[in-house]
């Protein structure tokens, strides 16, 4: 029996130190996603200030996202499309830049 109570007291405090990590590092692994990303995008669209991102749909079946990339003057600077799927052992994920004209800038 007291070998069961040790047990459960180390799995609780595992867990309590686990979710406490993960607490800290969740927002700091999101906002250097964020850059990279933006970085990416600023890399193809210089003058890029922002993006919406829109859900892409094929025969109703969710395949990826889009992005329509803006300036500061809210001129559409491009477009960068990303779709992801299943490859043999992991997920592929594959984003395409355009510029206005439709024309492939830059595959990632």
């Amino acid at each position: 029996m007291k070998n069961i109570v040790t047990l459960i007291v180390v799995v609780v405090v595992a867990v309590a130190f686990v979710s406490y990590t993960y607490n800290i590092t969740e927002p700091i692994i999101k906002q250097k996603k964020y850059e990279v990303f933006r970085k990416e995008i600023t890399g193809v669209f210089p003058l890029a200030e922002r993006y919406e991102k829109n859900p892409a749909y094929k025969n109703g079946k969710f395949i990826g996202d889009y992005f329509i990339i803006y300036d500061k003057a809210n001129n559409i600077r491009g477009y960068l499309a990303i779709v992801e799927k299943q490859g043999y052992s992991s997920r592929i994920k594959i984003g395409v830049f355009f510029g206005k004209d439709k024309h492939i800038k830059k595959v990632r």
